[in-house]
């Protein structure tokens, strides 16, 4: 008996040791992305910042940095509504490449929103190129997606206006005149 008895103590003590490793593997992996973020480093432009809130009280001071593609797309992923934010209280930032291709992946009804808001931009060729390029039916695109591509032209009066005018020189006198279908085609 006094065999049986030790095994079964052993068998006892064994469990206990694996419920406590594995608790305490829980409780690690639990804090430790918590303590991990606190003291995680970001560096961009030549910068390191010790947190997010840092790097974005950086950049928004000057918002010539957003034309860096590394500082824009960490933006985007750490925070797009603060991004467009930025971008709402500083339109020319579409201005710029690499800000409006991520403006455009991150949402493109906002981005062509914010150029109907400032339809001016469409003066310079990358944003009125991008705007042509977003309204376009693409290969693959679906009926839905096609007929989503012409509301997207057609509920924002003012870029529509400024795009025909530019891309093909076309005056138009009454704004609400429905686009059905585009091509991508100049005649």
């Amino acid at each position: 008996m006094a065999e049986v008895y030790n095994c079964n103590r052993m068998k006892k003590k064994s469990l206990f040791i694996r419920y406590f490793g594995l608790l305490i593997l829980f409780l690690v992996l639990l804090i430790s992305p918590v303590v991990l973020a606190d003291s995680h480093e970001i560096t961009l432009a030549d910068q390191t910042f010790e947190n997010s809130a840092d790097a974005w009280t950086y950049f928004e001071n000057d918002p010539s940095t957003f034309s860096d593609p590394a500082v824009t797309d960490w933006a985007f992923s750490d925070n797009p509504t603060r991004m467009w934010t930025n971008i709402e209280s500083n339109p020319n930032l579409l201005s710029n490449t690499n800000t409006l291709n991520s403006a455009f992946e991150n949402n493109p009804a906002k981005a062509i929103g914010t150029i109907n808001s400032n339809p001016t931009l469409l003066d310079k060729s990358n944003v009125l190129s991008r705007f042509d390029q977003e309204i376009q039916p693409q290969e693959g695109d679906t009926p839905e997606r096609i007929q989503e591509r012409s509301s997207q032209l057609n509920d924002n009066p003012a870029a529509k206006l400024a795009w025909l005018s530019k891309q093909y020189g076309v005056k138009m006198k009454d704004s609400s005149v429905q686009i059905i279908s585009y091509d991508g085609y100049n005649y």
